[in-house]
């Protein structure tokens, strides 16, 4: 028969509840109920002393997995390429490590605003309660993170889930970097020139900061002497610079350092570089990159570099030709003008405009004249008087009207052939002589504008 009172005690764990079920026949059952798992030795009292076998070991092992009590520990930053390693929990409905494998999370990575960046996601099960999920990101950006389960019967998000993570992107890669722009190629004596550099890492992503990027400009002649040219200031003064040693206010550009470009980081992976040269000619670029990781400079990029006259300089061209000195009255005469910048550049395009006069104080009436800009940077002067005399030739800037280096040239302009109907006699022989006597009689040649024959 029943009758007897049991008691239990599991010292470790003092909340818990013990229930005795008596079936009257001298069998007992007592039912412990616990929220902690583990092993825990359990006494069994009857009038408050052990009975046989007691203390007992009792396991009491983890109920099964709770989303909400599971847990993920988030990351929120990562670099490009990497893979994202998460540590997963997995615990019962009291918050027991649950300690055995078994449990299904799904994890995705998914890019903020950018459905079509396909991100593959897995979890790993380690057999211990605990999960490794993983993901590997090659786009820089923003993403967001899920861990769900489904043990309740519907995906639920664990705990620590959703979360954010941006990936940065990796170490600017020489290869995945350049320069763009118009100033890569061509620029203008005496005017800084500017061009833009992206910087990205391998996965082509631009370079925000994940790697500290320089980037530098070395230029060189175009000839076997292969001689390094200063297109920017060095750091003290220099025969090519003179006292500037840094750029001008308003140029953008880094430190620089002994006449070697330096670029100046704009953010969001872009950068600028300028520079500036006054002798024209074609150089070699070469755009190197430091990429902050020790290895020094690396090339990612050359060019050839056109450095072009700039505007016409008059003080510094010159007139040329036989034209310059003597004409013909009647024909059109023409003499060139080798045009020169204020670098003391030959030019090689048209541009710019002439003031040209061709001036006698006596006569009423000057040359007709004109100035061509002639396509390879020359210019060719025409004019046209028919008086013969000593003039005066004057080229000018049709702007500043600033002279020609060889200005105020003596012109002489002869006669041309001579006209009958224009020769002009004197002398007693006009009036008649007599037979076997000389008779005086003067002729002048004229030309057909009624210049004085000279020869």
């Amino acid at each position: 028969q029943g009758g007897d009172t049991f008691t239990g005690l599991v010292a470790a764990l003092p909340d818990t509840t013990i229930t005795q079920i008596d079936y009257g026949n001298g069998t007992y059952t007592l039912d412990f109920f616990v929220t902690k798992s583990g092993e825990y030795p359990a006494n069994v009292l009857v009038g408050g002393l052990d009975i046989s076998g007691s203390p007992l070991q009792v396991s009491m092992a983890p109920g099964a997995s709770v989303a909400y009590n599971s847990e993920v520990t988030p990351i929120n930053l990562t670099t490009a390429g990497d893979t994202l390693t998460l540590k997963i929990v997995s615990r019962d409905r009291y918050f027991n490590h649950r300690g055995v494998g078994g449990d299904v999370y799904d994890m995705s990575c998914e890019m903020v605003d950018r459905p079509e960046v396909v991100v593959n996601a897995g979890v790993s099960d380690l057999g211990t309660g605990e999960y490794t999920g993983f993901c590997r990101m090659i786009k820089s950006g923003n993403y967001l993170v899920t861990l769900a389960s489904s043990a309740s019967g519907s995906p639920t998000n664990i705990s620590g889930s959703p979360f954010g993570v941006l990936v940065q992107p990796g170490v600017a890669n020489p290869s995945f970097s350049g320069a763009f722009g118009d100033a890569c190629t061509v620029s203008t004596a005496g005017a800084w020139s500017t061009f833009q550099i992206f910087a990205r890492d391998k996965f082509f992503n631009p370079n925000t900061g994940a790697g500290t990027a320089t980037f530098f400009m070395t230029v060189d002649k175009w000839d076997g002497t292969n001689t390094t040219i200063p297109m920017c200031p060095y750091d003290h003064p220099s025969a090519e610079w003179g006292d500037v040693t840094a750029l001008p206010s308003g140029v953008l550009g880094g430190a620089d350092s002994n006449g070697t470009c330096v670029s100046i980081d704009l953010g969001e992976g872009s950068y600028r570089m300028s520079y500036m040269w006054t002798v024209a000619a074609t150089y070699r670029s070469s755009i190197a990159i430091d990429t902050g990781d020790g290895t020094g400079r690396t090339q990612i990029t050359g060019f050839d570099l056109h450095v072009r006259p700039t505007v016409l300089s008059t003080p510094n061209s010159m007139a040329a030709g036989s034209a310059l000195s003597v004409a013909t009255a009647g024909e059109r005469m023409e003499f060139t003008l080798l045009s020169r910048d204020v670098y003391d550049n030959v030019r090689t395009m048209a541009g710019g405009s002439l003031n040209v006069t061709i001036t006698n104080g006596t006569l009423p009436a000057a040359a007709n004249a004109t100035a061509e800009a002639l396509p390879d940077g020359r210019f060719r002067v025409a004019y046209t008087t028919t008086r013969s005399a000593v003039y005066t030739v004057s080229v000018r800037d049709a702007g500043t009207m600033a002279p020609i280096s060889n200005d105020g040239a003596t012109l002489l302009v002869k006669p041309t052939r001579s006209h009958p109907p224009f020769f002009s006699s004197a002398g007693a022989g006009l009036r008649g002589g007599e037979v076997d006597t000389h008779v005086p009689l003067r002729l002048t040649g004229h030309d057909e504008f009624g210049n004085r024959k000279t020869q």
